[in-house]
């Protein structure tokens, strides 16, 4: 294999894991935002132009935190059970060790092909993690946003506009 080629691989991995690491947060601050920013909020009936600058305000705060603030604030809100704490919790590990130690602590395999597979092998199973933190995230995510009356069909038409406004940027 090109060695050239094989390095872009590894960095291609890398890049698809971290933004899976990134959905699973986005995931975790859905929940945070229908879990205490709507039951804090909807029953304030505030006007249009309030409730953009609230949930700015909150986006704000929230976008400031690291993704284990964003967990410590999710398990505030007695909403997980076990088993979701402690997959948020290796999805936490996963997500550090990649932003901080991957490339420092694979350096030496980076210099062989047999290397570079296992880093690929590794970032796979991250992969593989961040994916089914996600497809349990969203279910709940989605159960709430249904009682606030946001409605599968809803979410496609907002979909089908982001993806329309983005084939312009193509």
């Amino acid at each position: 294999m090109d060695k050239s080629e094989h390095c872009k691989d590894v960095y291609a991995h890398y890049g698809l894991a971290m933004y899976l690491a990134q959905c699973v947060e986005q995931s975790i601050f859905q929940m945070i935002m229908m879990f205490d920013f709507f039951p804090t909020n909807v029953p304030k009936k505030l006007p249009f132009e309030s409730w953009i600058a609230e949930f700015d305000d909150f986006d704000s705060l929230m976008s400031k935190k690291t993704m284990g603030q964003v967990i410590g604030k999710l398990k505030t809100l007695n909403i997980l059970n076990e088993n979701l704490e402690d997959m948020l919790q290796e999805s936490l590990k996963r997500r550090n060790e990649l932003a901080h130690r991957f490339f420092v602590d694979h350096g030496l395999s980076f210099v062989s092909e047999q290397g570079r597979e296992k880093m690929i092998g590794e970032l796979i199973q991250h992969q593989k993690n961040f994916e089914e933190m996600e497809n349990s995230l969203v279910p709940i995510v989605k159960s709430v946003m249904n009682k606030y009356g946001f409605t599968e069909d809803m979410l496609r038409k907002a979909e089908e506009e982001l993806f329309e406004e983005g084939k312009n940027d193509l």
